[in-house]
């Protein structure tokens, strides 16, 4: 069993408690939380030795994960902000 994805679990649970400590959370807060998200995780996982250093990915790799950690902003902004209407 690999250690990334529970790392990766961390590094956004971590990521999501600063989210939530906003005073009005807005959608549009999504996408810096997003990439702020994928920047920590490129530095955050390979000091822990789960990740390769940044410059050793392709460009293709970083933007299709920087695109899920994008949406993954994006739709913890809109839950977040959904739930605060409820």
């Amino acid at each position: 069993m690999s250690t990334k994805p529970a790392a990766i679990r961390l590094t956004r649970t971590g990521a999501s408690s600063v989210a939530e400590s906003l005073s009005t959370p807005r959608i549009r807060y999504g996408l810096p939380f997003g990439a702020t998200v994928w920047a920590s995780s490129y530095v955050i996982l390979p000091a822990a030795k789960l990740y390769k250093p940044i410059w050793k990915y392709d460009t293709e790799t970083l933007a299709k994960d920087l695109s899920g950690n994008l949406m993954y902003g994006l739709a913890t902004a809109t839950a977040l902000r959904l739930l605060e209407l409820v």
